[in-house]
């Protein structure tokens, strides 16, 4: 985790990870082409994969909820369906993209 000190980043969490010559190569490439470290640009492009898969969730629940106001059912009622959709939001495999 990464936790804030006098502005700057703490990094208290080690792990360990094997690529192959390949792969190693295209990201040393690209961490000297964006003058960053190996170790930076690693955790950049998994923080950057984990905000796009939240933004691509977020983005389906968007559009799940639109499609089910634009295509009503006879019941719930709005007021139901505005519960339903809170119970939905409040539940913990949504809660963090919503």
């Amino acid at each position: 985790m990464l936790g804030m000190l006098s502005g700057m980043a703490t990094l208290d969490r080690r792990v360990q990870v094997l690529f192959d010559e390949e792969l190693y190569e295209r990201l040393l490439a690209g961490a000297e082409a964006d003058r960053m470290s190996v170790g930076a640009y690693i955790r950049q492009a998994v923080s950057d994969r984990i905000d796009r898969k939240r933004v691509d969730a977020r983005t389906a629940l968007t559009r799940l909820f639109a499609w089910a106001d634009e295509h009503p059912v006879p019941a719930p009622t709005p007021e139901e369906w505005e519960q339903q959709k809170e119970e939905l939001l409040d539940r913990p495999s949504v809660r963090d993209i919503a």
